[in-house]
């Protein structure tokens, strides 16, 4: 195999692990969000919120500005936390849409292209399911490095009839940083024995913005597990016409392939 090849294939290689979603070493968004396995560190919250009913929501105060798909929300802006899992920054129903009318398709929370098209609200997504519990908050640290915590004590939630508790736990937390505006996932235990969950996942206001860790998957269960995603800002030339836009290696080896090329007809 000639060094051009080997180029090629390596670039090849390179951009089909930067576009796997699920894996447990990373996961990339093309917006420029990256999500690794961080150290595993559950929070202890004490700031009650309430208990949440499936499918509804509560709102709070963020405690310090925060940035999330370049737009900033102010020290004091109000969202939503859902009993499903979710919070959002921007303040959005998550009623229970009526089943019986096709144009409330509000059932489409989450940070998949394919379920989140109606929504236009930015959303962090620990955990995406139907689920029943108690919800908690808190600030901790010192102005300049302050995270803002969301922790989910829930059982997952069957509503066919009758409705049903299930006896399986979850234990999962949100955590936004101050500064970094990184997006910390805690989760003590997560079973979603009964439906598809979505977890770990973040999405824009925009169809095409967004990921998950687990991307809307049966039967996930997690246990002290951690997961942190930061923003990375992609570095890369504009593409030429008919070629797609890649990032990190994948780009660095294609870059280096043409270069190669150039080079070599010049001779």
């Amino acid at each position: 195999m000639n060094s051009m090849k080997k180029l090629v294939c390596s670039a090849m290689a390179a951009l089909a692990l930067s576009m796997t979603s699920n894996a447990y070493a990373g996961y990339i968004s093309a917006d420029g969000y990256v999500g690794a396995t961080t150290t595993y560190n559950f929070r202890s919250t004490t700031g009650l919120v309430g208990v949440e009913l499936d499918d509804k929501n509560l709102t709070f105060t963020l405690p310090f500005a925060f940035t999330f798909f370049g737009k900033q929300f102010i020290s004091g802006s109000n969202g939503w936390i859902s009993g499903n899992g979710l919070l959002g920054l921007d303040i959005h129903s998550m009623d229970e849409p009526d089943k019986d009318d096709p144009e409330d398709e509000r059932d489409a929370y989450c940070c998949n292209a394919t379920y989140h098209q109606f929504s236009p609200t930015q959303t962090v997504v620990a955990g995406w399911f139907d689920m029943f519990g108690t919800v908690y908050t808190q600030t901790k640290g010192t102005a300049g490095n302050q995270e803002f915590i969301v922790t989910w004590e829930s059982n997952e939630y069957d509503r066919n009839a009758p409705p049903t508790f299930l006896g399986a736990a979850n234990r999962l937390q949100a955590i936004l940083h101050e500064g970094s505006n990184s997006i910390e996932f805690q989760y003590a235990e997560l079973n979603s024995l009964l439906h598809f969950a979505s977890v770990g996942g973040i999405k824009g206001g925009e169809l095409t913005k967004g990921m998950n860790y687990r991307d809307f998957e049966s039967g996930v269960t997690l246990a002290e597990l951690g997961l942190l995603i930061t923003y990375q800002p992609l570095t890369a030339e504009i593409p030429e016409p008919g070629t797609v836009l890649l990032s990190g290696s994948a780009f660095a080896a294609i870059a280096l392939a043409r270069r190669r090329s150039r080079r070599a007809g010049k001779r």
